[in-house]
């Protein structure tokens, strides 16, 4: 077992696949930018949007391999303590 996962210290790789999964979204912020204010055709705006969501997916995918199946355990996890803490909050009658 990786070391960093015994002490729960995110891996460089793990970091750098959530900034990856997190980037891809930003493209999403460009499309009014292409289909708006670009002063081209409406197909090489088509062709545009559709090459930049083709990358969108290419960067989430890379930064899903980045992060790999070890990590989502550690995520998992921490979405699981966060869950019980919210749990123990509650009063017994309340549930």
């Amino acid at each position: 077992m990786d070391a960093t996962l015994e002490n729960d210290n995110p891996s460089a790789r793990f970091i750098c696949g959530t900034i990856l999964i997190a980037g891809s979204f930003l493209v999403y912020l460009a499309y009014p930018i292409i289909l708006l204010m670009v002063p081209t055709s409406g197909a090489t705006k088509i062709v545009a949007t559709i090459a930049l969501w083709a990358l969108s997916w290419a960067v989430f995918s890379a930064g899903i391999c980045l992060t790999g199946p070890e990590d989502y355990r550690r995520l998992k996890d921490f979405c699981s303590r966060n869950k019980s803490r919210q749990d123990f909050g509650k009063k017994s009658n309340d549930r």
